[in-house]
């Protein structure tokens, strides 16, 4: 790899690292609220994908380190308020949604780069993130199928 492609993919890394930053801070803000708002068992499942965000968080920096750059832990971005348990499904999904997106353009340039390390840490992201959009699109079409109501009562 070289010195270029290092430069690109260590840019790219930080570019998840302040997505998946930002993802820690959605889901603890989501936490919070369900929690306020009576629903522990949903807000478990924010902390539990609070938590392998995380681990992204993690698995990128410590990739950055080892390209010799410095991970950037300054400020994610903006978190989205929510109003309701169908806002928080729908600002989680579009957020995961947009990481499987950016994932997948990211791994095309570490393959460019000749960067498998990076490649695969993508991946192995990529594949965690498409199975947070599965549990959120179920979520969505059980919504769809029993109602806000029936979806709610099946969480306590």
């Amino acid at each position: 790899m070289s010195v270029e492609g290092t430069e690109k993919v260590s840019k790219l890394l930080n570019k998840a690292l302040k997505m998946e930053l930002t993802a820690v801070k959605q889901y603890l803000y989501n936490a919070a609220l369900l929690r306020d708002w009576g629903f522990d068992n949903l807000a478990k499942i924010e902390v539990k994908e609070a938590y392998e965000e995380l681990e992204h968080v993690n698995k990128f920096s410590d990739r950055i380190l080892f390209l010799n750059k410095n991970p950037k832990f300054d400020g994610p971005e903006r978190i989205k308020k929510v109003n309701s348990v169908e806002d928080i499904i729908k600002c989680n999904l579009s957020m995961e949604l947009d990481a499987v997106k950016t994932y997948k353009t990211f791994i095309k340039a570490c393959l460019d780069s000749k960067d498998y390390g990076s490649y695969k840490i993508f991946l192995d992201v990529l594949i965690d993130e498409e199975s947070h959009v599965e549990h959120l699109m179920k979520q969505k079409n059980l919504i769809k199928t029993v109602g806000i109501e029936g979806f709610l009562h099946a969480q306590e």
